[in-house]
């Protein structure tokens, strides 16, 4: 399925993947790893400028970074946008944004589903990758242990008072 949306002007077609955790696993291309996977390399090999959205649950970090290293061992340039920042405020966590951006080397935004300027700010990232140059051999130096990354990006809040939260 593809949304028509508007980036800074340009029209996007935005495809809406099968929510799935892996691409390694996906010999069967009936599968919705399999599908997914058969829709990145045609649609990163048409041509046409192409930019991967993977949303991240922050509560559930590491086991998402799995599949952004996989995606960017495919080379796609690739955007991150982290949500259930709240639930994980909630848990006494927070997430450096900056950190995590550089230790993916790739854009990353926080977002949350209440925020009615969410959309915006996912296309402007989006937009801003569609204009980023592509460097020759992306994603080949990746290597990055996403259970490490997480810990390194994860900070416990849980000797701040709620004034100093806010």
């Amino acid at each position: 399925e593809s949304i028509e949306l508007l980036a800074d002007g340009r029209a996007v077609t935005v495809l809406d993947l099968p929510g799935l955790y892996a691409l390694s696993s996906a010999t069967d291309p009936s599968t919705d790893e399999g599908i997914a996977r058969r829709i990145l390399e045609e649609t990163e090999s048409s041509g046409a400028g192409f930019v991967a959205l993977q949303v991240l649950d922050a509560t559930q970090l590491a086991r998402n970074l799995r599949l952004t290293l996989e995606l960017l061992r495919m080379k796609l340039p690739l955007v991150l946008a982290v949500s259930q920042l709240d639930l994980l405020t909630r848990e006494g966590r927070s997430l450096d944004v900056a950190r995590l951006a550089h230790g993916v080397g790739a854009p990353v935004v926080a977002v949350s589903a209440r925020d009615p300027s969410a959309r915006d700010t996912v296309l402007r990232a989006v937009s801003s990758r569609l204009d980023a140059p592509r460097t020759e051999g992306q994603g080949l130096a990746v290597d990055f242990d996403p259970e490490v990354l997480a810990r390194e990006v994860l900070g416990d809040l849980s000797g701040i008072t709620d004034d100093t939260r806010r």
